[in-house]
């Protein structure tokens, strides 16, 4: 069964597959329901976030050595550095498309990040990583990076005011790896909290979809997947995506060190986000 589309209205079949038997000179039915998705539509919004920080930092003990770091955030003329209190105007986008990288010496980190909508979905994409390599004695090093969708909502447009269901489908997972000794300060370790804002009739009520961490003192790898449907009333007229992700690589020596070690953390995920008809 495929989709149908006629002016002004799409509909979709469920289930888009099946298999009936048949036996000679009998009749067999194969059902399908369609269910109407127009008129629903996700927009997305952009105030002064999303926020995200990649940063790679080398310390030495006895003196300070190469450190660097920077604090950018999205307005109206792309990502710039500015502090967080200047929020600029806001603006309706449909993509957002997130590269960025920083290091020091043998600390990195690194972010991608995507979110596209369109009449019916929103695909929110991550791939966030850090590493770090500590060389000599009483040395400390980081690779450090995350981001929050801060300000970011996603716009109901629901002219028929139809009763929905968002359903979000979320996948992620987070990995660690390198070498601790009890002399260390600090471990890599990844950070996740995913949770949906739905704003209506003046109050913002939220779902959490996934509150997670791995570190590598114990445990090297986490993830999960699943689903959610979340009924929204026709009043509904924005729909948000609480994030903290933050992937951290690194290590303070206390004694010495000569060999040099190794550490790194990242986490990939996806979420998206579908608004479809309640059933009647």
């Amino acid at each position: 069964a495929r989709e149908v589309v006629v002016p002004g209205a799409t509909f979709e079949p469920t289930p888009a597959t099946q298999t009936v038997d048949v036996t000679i000179w009998d009749t067999a039915v194969a059902e399908v329901v369609y269910q109407e998705i127009r008129d629903l539509q996700l927009e997305m919004s952009i105030g002064s976030g999303p926020f995200y920080q990649v940063q790679g930092t080398a310390y030495n003990w006895s003196s300070q050595g190469g450190t660097t770091g920077h604090v950018t955030f999205f307005n109206e003329d792309g990502w710039v550095s500015a502090p967080p209190w200047e929020s600029p105007p806001r603006q309706t986008l449909n993509t957002l498309n997130v590269s960025a990288a920083d290091s020091a010496m043998n600390q990195s980190a690194a972010l991608d990040l995507s979110i596209t909508t369109n009449e019916h979905q929103a695909t929110i994409s991550w791939d966030i990583n850090a590493s770090s390599v500590a060389l000599y004695d009483y040395h400390a090093s980081w690779g450090f990076g995350w981001f929050s969708l801060e300000d970011t909502w996603f716009s109901v447009i629901n002219d028929r005011g139809q009763e929905l269901n968002l359903v979000a489908t979320y996948s992620y997972s987070m990995n660690v790896a390198g070498g601790v000794r009890e002399s260390d300060i600090g471990t890599s370790n990844c950070v996740l909290h995913l949770g949906i804002y739905v704003y209506e009739r003046g109050v913002w009520e939220y779902t959490e979809l996934a509150d997670d961490y791995v570190r590598l003192s114990e445990t090297t790898s986490t993830g999960d997947s699943g689903t959610l449907s979340i009924p929204i009333s026709s009043s509904a007229s924005r729909i948000a995506v609480s994030s903290y992700i933050d992937a951290n690589a690194g290590v303070g020596n206390r004694e010495s060190n000569p060999g040099g070690r190794s550490f790194s953390a990242s986490s990939v995920g996806q979420i998206d986000l579908r608004l479809v008809p309640a059933p009647d």
